[in-house]
């Protein structure tokens, strides 16, 4: 006896073919959402190699300007060298009103009433990285600033 419950042969199969229709949807569903994830995941990791091969190639580019500035190709790296010894000499506690640098020369305006600017003279002459070509001081000018004219050896 294969049907007790006395149901019709359509109604079965429509109720089993029903099942058969929701598993098929909701394995293609899942199937669908994991492609799209898949998808997602094969960009990202593209991005991220992409971004791993820019910043290779910046390094290697970067290297092969320093090696060049070793070799006397100076023009380019003037401004640089010049900014990075200022850095050195310079305290941070100095109230800047303005820095200028250009090539080999440097102009920094200082503002301030009571700075003691014999200390950065002694630090600049120590340093003995620059020329001091120009030195004004507050009492020669209306404004109250310290203006020092530098240039690196």
């Amino acid at each position: 006896m294969k049907n007790d419950f006395f149901l019709p042969q359509w109604y079965l199969e429509g109720k089993t073919n029903r099942k058969r229709k929701v598993m098929r949807l909701s394995i293609m569903g899942i199937i669908i959402v994991n492609i799209v994830l898949a998808d997602f995941l094969i960009i990202k990791l593209n991005k991220v190699k992409n971004l791993d091969n820019r910043i290779n190639e910046t390094k290697i580019y970067n290297k092969g300007n320093y090696s060049d500035k070793n070799k006397g190709d100076m023009k380019e790296y003037k401004t640089l060298d010049t900014l990075s010894q200022v850095n050195k000499i310079i305290e941070t506690g100095i109230p800047f009103k303005n820095i200028y640098i250009k090539n080999k020369k440097a102009d920094i305006q200082i503002s301030s009433e009571d700075f003691n600017y014999i200390s950065l003279i002694k630090n600049i002459e120590e340093e003995n990285e620059f020329i001091i070509k120009n030195l004004v001081l507050p009492e020669e000018q209306n404004d109250k600033e310290i203006r020092i004219s530098i240039e690196l050896k």
